[in-house]
């Protein structure tokens, strides 16, 4: 029976090419053009290659909602226009191609705007199913051919390419779009991992962030939520309208209650992401994320005020989408002009530009830092810079580049001195430990007799009797040691002694190291108990 309900599912890849033909054309071209660059090379392959992907998603949009002279037009019209907007650097393109394609996957799914959560869900599950049998049937190929290639004769190893090329060029598109035809089905264990693992892991996660959000609400200069604010929201947002259909007593919690987690923690995300616009400037990272942050408020408002009306999340997410890959106001021009701008405006204030750079050595290290931060973003993103010649950083502005963190990444050694033997009196001493000490150690313990212990906690060693302290070492005091980036100690230089009315610690430095205020190190230990 399962057989044959597999058996049906394949048979339906060719309803599925009836249903989308211009899909099915250019995933043909696609698949050509694939093939073309593994047999050599294809002229600018990536921009043809994203190209392409993209007028596959808009040609099963246009299929999908109508099959007409009219909506082929539109979509021919709008691959042409990502053609001319695409960059030709590789990070910029990927980012188009990936707002682009999210875009025309939302209409796709706005098809069933009467039910946008039951199409989220079928969507959704079709993914999933088109995944785990495109992954299975690929790793099945490439068993059959390692046992061909070992076992029986050798094959060129380009068939390999030419196999993914294949299943997830063709068959997975394919077989993804047969997917979204079939009537919906139950899909109970979806459904349970929804309730039981997905929702509760969200709520804790959230709980988290809140958390987060209370302990440093007054301070504004923390900003370590922003790379997790895309992810957050999204996430928050696909768990909602996948549990739309779910009507278990967590699941209906989740649905009232997250609308409004989500809308505090995206609003205060945005104030600190605007707010930090002013050190940094926008960069394309930055412009992403407010412009998110905006979109999520505006659909946790929906969510919270009109449930009912969900399915305005497609037309506001493609008009995002849009806004942010479209000149003048897209990501990519306005972090171009905004950062160009700061860094001519930098030059200027240091008299290093009037027209052409003038280079300086003999400005500040926050100076150069800047003036490196910016030059580095501009050069990654490919921007086209007109006033800055095309020669070395050096030539440019007369000094080497300067990074914020070299000057908190310096490491600091000291050696003992292996030549030296190691000669000291042990009369006086009660106990001899060798320990290796860390900051970021657990805290270890050294037990000792009489009821005493030599305790490594977090940031000092500390002789301790019947749990009371007797003496506290601080691991900082190995800060005396390091005078450069490495040197070597004699054993009276690398004694560090500390000492009160009731113990003595003699410490010897066999090696330590010091990097970003923290510590590590191997050390003798020599304990004397004056009580």
């Amino acid at each position: 029976m399962r057989f044959n309900r597999i058996f049906q599912q394949f048979a339906a890849i060719t309803e599925a090419i009836k249903a989308f033909p211009l899909a099915t054309v250019l995933l043909v071209v696609l698949f050509f053009v694939n093939v073309a660059e593994i047999s050599g090379t294809v002229a600018n392959y990536e921009k043809w290659l994203a190209t392409l992907v993209v007028a596959v998603f808009a040609a099963s949009v246009a299929d999908l909602f109508a099959k007409h002279v009219i909506t082929y037009s539109i979509a021919i019209f709008f691959t042409g226009l990502f053609f001319w907007i695409s960059s030709s650097n590789d990070l910029v393109l990927a980012i188009q191609t990936g707002v682009v394609v999210s875009a025309l996957m939302m209409g796709f799914i706005w098809y069933g705007k009467e039910n946008f959560s039951a199409r989220f869900f079928h969507i959704f599950k079709s993914i999933l199913i088109t995944a785990f049998f495109s992954i299975i049937i690929f790793v099945g190929l490439m068993l059959i051919y390692a046992a061909i290639n070992y076992l029986l004769f050798s094959i060129n190893s380009n068939i390999i390419e030419y196999i993914a090329a294949i299943v997830f060029g063709l068959f997975t598109p394919l077989f993804f779009l047969s997917l979204t035809m079939k009537k919906e089905e139950p899909a109970h264990i979806l459904e349970v991992l929804l309730s039981y693992v997905i929702v509760p892991l969200t709520m804790v996660y959230a709980v988290i962030l809140v958390i987060y959000i209370a302990l440093h609400f007054t301070d504004w200069s923390e900003n370590l939520l922003e790379p997790l604010l895309v992810y957050f929201a999204s996430t928050v947002l696909i768990v909602y309208f996948l549990s739309c259909r779910l009507n278990n007593g967590l699941t209906k919690w989740f649905r009232l209650i997250f609308p409004k987690v989500l809308l505090i923690i995206v609003l205060y995300q945005l104030v600190v992401s605007i707010m930090k616009i002013g050190e940094t400037g926008i960069t394309h990272g930055r412009y992403f994320v407010i412009l998110f942050g905006l979109f999520a408020i505006i659909i946790a408002l929906i969510l919270t005020f009109i449930p009912k009306k969900q399915w305005l999340v497609a037309p506001i997410f493609i008009g995002f989408s849009l806004l942010s890959v479209i000149p003048p106001v897209d990501a990519f021009t306005i972090s171009k002009n905004n950062q160009e701008n700061l860094l001519q405006e930098r030059l200027q204030s240091l008299n290093m530009y009037d027209g052409e750079v003038q280079p300086n050595p003999e400005i500040s290290n926050e100076d150069k830092q800047f003036i490196t931060e910016k030059f580095d973003y501009l050069q990654r993103m490919d921007y086209d810079i007109a006033w800055l010649p095309d020669q070395r950083f050096e030539k440019i502005f007369g000094f080497s580049p300067q990074y914020k963190d070299y000057m908190n990444e310096v490491y600091y050694t000291v050696n003992l001195n292996g030549d030296e033997p190691i000669i000291t009196e042990i009369d006086q001493y009660d106990y001899f430990v060798q320990v290796s000490a860390s900051q970021n150690s657990m805290h270890r313990r050294f037990e000792l007799a009489n009821n005493m212990q030599l305790r490594l906690q977090k940031d000092k060693l500390v002789l301790v009797k019947d749990e009371q302290e007797l003496l506290a070492w601080p691991l900082e005091e190995l800060d005396t040691l390091f005078t450069s980036n490495y040197s070597e100690l004699s054993v009276e230089e690398a004694t560090l002694i500390a000492e009160n009315d009731r113990a003595k610690l003699q410490i010897i430095v066999q090696y330590a190291q010091s990097h970003r205020n923290q510590r590590y190190a191997e050390l003798f230990v020599f304990v004397q108990v004056k009580e």
